[in-house]
């Protein structure tokens, strides 16, 4: 009887009897199916070192990658920041061609005779624009004064309001600075003057606004204008103030029936400063509703 190798086939031998036949087959598939776990093992092992390999690589690449970026990106700021503008050169030289001069000519003016003729003649001066007050106040006050029984009563008033529009007879003043006559403007009749604007007559009505709105220096500068053209009105003309904010304030606290003209005395202007003096600017500025 021979000896057979693990991995060789099993020959037939003869005499074998079926008893040792089957053994030494089974003998090779056990050795058959050994061999083909070792090679699946290995296999198996070489699959999970491609794997890890594999993920290594790819965390290198991607850290490549980013860190590439950021570098990139770095470069750019700086370079940015760094980066002056666009200079521009310029270069001089001599070119090659003809010189071309330039000759001055003289202009000789010829003066036109039409335009000297109406340049010496004298240009009169246009009249300045009287400003005007509003026609609604007017009537406002004259509605709310329609009841007194004095000497300045609703007929009076209404005259003295609305015939400064006229510009005849008594007036109603105002107006600004800048509307200022000059002497040879102004008419040589009796008349009054209130911030710049003229009026003619014998009897005023002197209007100021007394709201919040006059707060600062407006007030005060208001009463003085008031008091110098009051000083200024002569002998026979005769004055009367109010004060308008939400409310009608009557010269002196004045009661609707006693209002009356006072003429330009040192006592009558005494008691008119001391009476603006004391007065208290009102919360608003409504002439229709005063």
């Amino acid at each position: 009887m021979r000896v057979v190798s693990r991995y060789a086939p099993v020959p037939l031998v003869e005499g074998m009897g079926s008893g040792r036949r089957a053994w030494a087959n089974g003998l090779a598939v056990r050795e058959s199916g050994l061999i083909a776990m070792r090679i699946f093992a290995s296999m198996g092992n070489l699959s999970e070192w491609s794997e890890s390999r594999f993920r290594g690589t790819v965390a290198l690449l991607l850290s490549c990658a980013i860190h590439t970026s950021l570098l990139i990106l770095f470069a750019l700021c700086y370079v940015g920041a760094t980066r002056e503008g666009d200079s521009l050169v310029l270069r001089s030289g001599e070119a090659d061609g003809e010189t071309v001069s330039f000759m001055s000519v003289p202009v000789e003016l010829v003066p036109d005779p039409e335009l000297t003729e109406a340049a010496e003649q004298p240009v009169a001066p246009a009249p300045l624009p009287l400003p005007q007050p509003d026609l609604n106040v007017a009537a406002e006050v004259t509605q709310s004064l329609a009841d007194s029984r004095g000497e300045l009563g609703s007929d009076a008033v209404a005259s003295l309001l609305t015939s400064g529009f006229s510009g005849e007879g008594n007036g109603l003043i105002g107006g600004g600075r800048n509307h200022r006559l000059s002497p040879e403007q102004e008419p040589m009749k009796k008349g009054a003057k209130f911030f710049g604007s003229y009026a003619q007559g014998q009897k005023f009505v002197f209007v100021v606004d007394s709201s919040t709105s006059m707060q600062g220096d407006r007030w005060p500068r208001a009463c003085q204008e008031l008091m110098y053209s009051i000083a200024k009105l002569e002998d026979g003309q005769e004055f009367f103030v109010l004060c308008f904010d939400y409310r009608t304030s009557c010269m002196l606290n004045l009661p609707r029936d006693r209002v009356e003209y006072f003429s330009n005395t040192p006592e009558v202007r005494a008691e008119l400063q001391a009476w603006l003096i004391q007065h208290r600017l009102g919360p608003a500025t409504h002439p229709a509703n005063a």
